[in-house]
């Protein structure tokens, strides 16, 4: 019996992928470094030593990179879930209405008949809501990552400006 296509391919298809493309390196931090500036107290950033602007820069502007790969992946996995629930419900709503004898119920009624009898498309929906909650969240952190690396930028920037 030939096995199902599904999430599981289509995520594999992705890594394939990806790892067809040329090696990008990991950014990595040393513990030390990423512990000394933790509790960045922001109402005290403008008055950051030149070094600790160094720190916090490297901090936060890894950390965006790292979160912007991490926010891709994430909608990448998001609309293959979605991809997949979709076409197993169409499929299953089809089959529900041929199905029904007597007067047809509405589309709500037949989703909430459908989606109670069917473990399969409950187990998808699940991980589609887990799936776009993580990206959601992670797209969040990655606003603040930006935004923080954008101050701390605008205060070098700041600086360095030789009208000043």
């Amino acid at each position: 019996m030939k096995k199902k296509w599904g999430y599981d391919d289509v995520m594999d298809y992705a890594k394939k992928e990806r790892d067809s493309v040329p090696s990008v390196p990991w950014i990595k931090f040393n513990q030390e470094f990423l512990d000394a500036e933790k509790d960045v107290d922001w109402a005290d950033v403008s008055s950051a030593s030149n070094s600790q602007l160094q720190k916090l820069l490297s901090i936060y502007g890894g950390g965006k990179a790292i979160l912007e790969h991490v926010v891709a992946t994430l909608r990448a996995k998001v609309g293959a879930i979605s991809a997949i629930f979709d076409e197993e419900y169409n499929a299953a709503f089809a089959k529900f209405m041929q199905a029904y004898e007597g007067k047809k119920p509405t589309r709500d009624e037949a989703r909430g008949l459908i989606m109670s009898s069917n473990e399969n498309l409950i187990a998808l929906f699940k991980q589609k809501v887990e799936l776009e909650t993580a990206y959601r969240y992670e797209e969040g952190r990655l606003n603040t990552f930006s935004q923080c690396y954008n101050t701390l930028s605008r205060i070098v920037s700041l600086r360095t400006d030789k009208n000043n």
